[in-house]
């Protein structure tokens, strides 16, 4: 989890150079943010999330608390949330852009991910 969560920080919001910009409001945020991207960030995007699912997986399946579909919802809300973070944080990065289809992506990766990780456990089916 640590490893996944290193590797998306370090891949959204390097360089680390924060900057408040000038006029920072509602209506900045909504003129800055953009849909759309290439194909292959799409793939990237999907990508750098599946191990962020499948490690969130592993560690909610081990408290034991929950079932697959409620897992499976917990790692949907978090990678959603974690994505829409990684692309406000984003607003405050000059180099970068933020994308709706970035949150979609990743957050598809995570779901994934759990996903994967369910199919592929053999001690669950």
């Amino acid at each position: 989890m640590i490893a996944s969560l290193s590797a998306i920080v370090a891949a959204t919001i390097s360089p680390f150079n924060f900057t408040i910009p000038t006029g920072f409001s509602y209506e900045y945020i909504l003129d800055k943010f953009r849909f759309g991207s290439t194909l292959k960030d799409y793939w990237q995007n999907i990508l750098l999330f599946l191990p962020f699912g499948i490690s969130l997986a592993v560690a909610i399946l081990r408290q034991r608390l929950v079932n697959r579909p409620i897992a499976i919802a917990i790692i949907s809300v978090t990678s959603i949330l974690l994505s829409s973070t990684i692309e406000m944080t984003q607003l405050l990065l000059p180099s970068r852009v933020s994308n709706l289809s970035d949150i979609i992506c990743n957050s598809l990766g995570g779901i994934l991910g759990g996903i994967i990780y369910f199919w592929r456990d053999p001690k669950r089916r």
